[in-house]
């Protein structure tokens, strides 16, 4: 199926955006009779398409045309072998065509034929190529044409040029290494194995694995004469230092970028920058490497041009750096770093535990961004927030392990905190973060106008000490998951606004939530508590709820959670030392039926009971199949007995092990009641029990149990189990199934 000639094309005449997503039935997304109807198409998109091999079929065109195409984008395109199916003269020109973006298309040798860049990209100015790992060229060579392309220029408005992931990427065309790029501001190339960058004193030409011929041009402006954002990796920077070009060879360069510094071994190339001047950088990027520090206490031997570099810095990026501990900006001789930095973004530095590890002057400094570092426990230090004075815009995101911004000094030393210039704060994901500041130091924030808290479960304050802000700041919680809203509060104290969106937070996710680790949500256990009552319709739909490290529970289900867990399908307890039992049932005033499907108990040396009342109205367990209790050394029975009258009905597997004090499976009535029951477990049909010394019987009055499903019996390390019936005797009946597959006394 695809594209008919019997359809009305001309409909398409006036169509300036198609997009093709997801479409298995393609394997020709633009064929030769739609392509004159779409001379108006300004932009394509096509993505997801596993089968599609070709975009635009050219093939015998008999006039040459234009089109208005100025955008395309093709994205996860498996099986795509070209985006032109044949290399003429009479190809279509795409003299408008100013992006074109490919990514994730693994079979794409190359990407233009010869003839197409030859007078007809001429407006081309972004070529964005990633994750593309067969493509070997950009422009293919035509065979047909004796000698190939000569022109030194393929790309005359190209202003931005990123190859991204294209390990088999050799050349830009084979043969031509003498380009120039009149237009190129941004030149990024990252994890291309096989394209270098500069090629090397005396390497064969013949070879077309590299970009640049230094030993062609004159000088670096030659190729690049408006270039202002380059990347390096750490073996261009090696070429370039083994080359001696001129020292300023990079002044116009403002945005470097720092790449793949695997090897660690070297440190930061500090020396690079003292050898080659780069006096108009504005902004340096590190990224994709292993460096442990940035600025490390080792002062350079020579620092005339570093002052240089420092002096114009105005942005510094980290991103991707798994082993970085430290950026040295408290280092004395990194001053010149801070003189003039505008803005600090830190991005997946999992080892980086603060900003900097003691005092440092952040005079200039507007925009502050932090993400996903996992290791941040505190973001500054007091002192090195009263250099904030320009700070504008703060944001943390996805902070694992911080728990406050501003750390909390001694409480001699705190004294007044005032963020002049702060307009913006975003707090994002942060799961350990208890408040802003957890000492009592005032903080000013004259002309703050909004404070974003989302998904900052622990936060209940803002500060412990004094708060001073504009009346007009608006305090919002984005609850996308939940409502098509945020909440906001406006003219409220910031300790008040915070209150109420934690109070919001709670109550949504209490409401939404299926799955809950109360461990890490110890916010939630004021509701175990009963200090804030439960949410209206709180916890129904939840279905699994794990306890861990929980220590001050006594109760892991207390009676006023048992209503609202109706949806519970499991349930797991573990290392709750303080727990005495599992379900706080008391006097059950109405009957009331659990959905719980599986219960796992584990190392909970208190408890006692796993029910610790036997009303005759107890709660109903009709759907438990699975029950495994290990490690509860204070138990003494598993089951009151009034649970063995029809409520463990469905009951399959019932594991316990290593409780040294368990006498017995099912309780005697205490009130001196009886059962003639003998089927108390009619749907079991795996029964183990593992190293209980003290283990007596099963139920301590019936010696005549029946078991009409049971296949499975392993009894281990039970020394005082006499009354349970083995096979053979009179009092033990088991079906004949059942019996054939019976282990005597074998381990787990």
């Amino acid at each position: 199926m695809g594209w008919s000639n019997a359809s009305p094309l001309w409909r398409f005449r006036m169509l300036k955006t198609l997009i093709v997503d997801g479409c298995q039935f393609l394997s020709l997304v633009i064929p030769l009779h739609l392509l004159r109807f779409l001379s108006n198409l300004e932009g394509l998109q096509v993505q997801n398409c596993n089968y599609v091999k070709t975009i635009f079929d050219v093939r015998s065109t008999s006039l040459p045309f234009s089109l208005s195409l100025r955008t395309l984008t093709l994205k996860e395109l498996p099986d795509l072998k070209h985006i032109w199916n044949e290399d003429s003269q009479e190809i279509p020109s795409f003299k408008f065509l100013q992006q074109v973006s490919v990514d994730g298309c693994r079979s794409i040798k190359s990407l233009f034929p010869i003839s197409l860049v030859q007078g007809k990209l001429e407006s081309l100015e972004k070529l964005r190529v990633r994750n593309c790992h067969g493509l070997v060229e950009i422009v293919a060579k035509d065979e047909t044409i004796s000698g190939g392309a000569t022109n030194s220029v393929m790309f005359p408005s190209l202003m931005i040029l990123e190859l991204l992931e294209l390990p088999q990427l050799k050349c830009i065309y084979p043969g031509l290494h003498n380009l120039e790029w009149p237009k190129l501001e941004v030149l990024e190339v990252y994890h291309c194995g096989q394209l270098k960058l500069f090629s090397t004193e005396g390497q064969d030409h013949c070879q077309d694995h590299f970009l640049i011929d230094m030993e062609d041009i004159v000088s670096f402006e030659k190729v690049f004469p408006k270039l202002e954002q380059l990347s390096l990796n750490k073996e261009n920077i090696a070429k370039m230092e083994q080359r001696q070009f001129q020292a300023n060879f990079l002044r116009r360069v403002k945005f470097l970028v720092l790449l793949c510094f695997h090897d660690d071994s070297g440190g930061f190339p500090c020396e690079f920058f003292k050898s080659k001047s780069i006096p108009n950088m504005e902004k340096l990027r590190v990224g994709c490497s292993n460096f442990k520090a940035i600025f490390t206490s080792h002062r350079p031997n020579v620092d005339q041009h570093t002052q240089t570099f420092f002096s114009q810095l105005k942005e510094i990026q980290l991103d991707s750096l798994p082993k970085l501990k430290s950026i040295g900006l408290e280092q004395s001789w990194v001053a010149p770093v801070l003189e003039n930095l505008e803005t600090l973004r830190m991005r997946n530095c999992p080892c980086l535990m603060n900003l900097v590890t003691s005092t440092a002057s952040f005079s200039k400094l507007r925009e502050l961004h932090v993400s996903n570092c996992q290791g941040l426990v505190y973001l500054i230090t007091p002192s090195t927030a009263r250099s904030l004075v320009l700070l504008e815009e703060l944001s943390i995101d996805r902070c694992g392990s911080i728990q406050e911004i501003v750390a909390k000094e001694d409480e001699s030393n705190e004294d007044e905190i005032t963020f002049s210039k702060l307009k913006r704060f975003f707090l994002n994901t942060l799961q350990r973060l208890g408040s802003f500041h957890a000492g009592n130091c005032t903080f000013n924030f004259p002309s703050l106008e909004l404070v974003t808290v989302h998904q900052c479960p622990r936060m209940r304050i803002f500060s412990g000490g004094t708060i001073n802000a504009s009346r007009h700041v608006r305090v919002s919680a984005k609850l996308a998951e939940y409502r098509n809203l945020p909440l906001e509060c406006c003219g409220m104290d910031l300790n008040v606004s915070i209150k109420l969106i934690f109070s919001s937070q709670l109550e949504n996710f209490a409401r939404h939530a299926q799955h809950l680790e109360l461990g890490d949500n110890p916010e939630l256990e004021d509701i175990w508590h009963g200090i804030i009552p439960v949410p209206y319709r709180g916890l129904t739909n939840l279905k699994t709820l794990t306890l861990w490290n929980c220590h001050s529970l006594t109760h892991a289900i207390p009676s006023h959670l048992v209503p609202s867990l109706c949806s519970l399908e499991s349930l797991e307890v573990q290392n709750c030392n303080s727990l005495t039992a599992i379900f706080d049932v008391g006097p059950a005033s109405t009957p009331f039926s659990f959905s719980l499907e599986t219960l796992t108990l584990k190392q909970l040396p208190n408890m006692e009971n796993v029910w610790n009342g036997d009303a005759t109205e107890i709660i109903s367990f009709q759907c438990l199949l699975q029950v495994d209790v290990a490690g509860c050394s204070s138990l003494n029975s598993l089951f009151p007995a009034s649970m063995a009258q029809g409520k463990l009905e469905s009951l399959q597997e019932l594991r316990v092990k290593n409780c040294e004090r368990l006498i017995e499976i099912i309780a005697e009535y205490e009130t001196g009641g009886a059962t003639s029951n003998l089927i108390m477990f009619p749907s079991l049909t795996i029964l183990k029990l593992h190293t209980l010394p003290e283990l007596k019987c099963i139920h301590p009055t019936l010696n005549n149990l029946e078991w009409p499903k049971l296949e499975k019996l392993f009894i281990y390390h039970c020394g005082k189990l006499n009354n349970f019936p083995i096979v053979g005797q009179d009092h033990f009946t088991i079906n004949v199934e059942a019996a054939t597959m019976l282990r005597k006394f074998s381990p787990t």
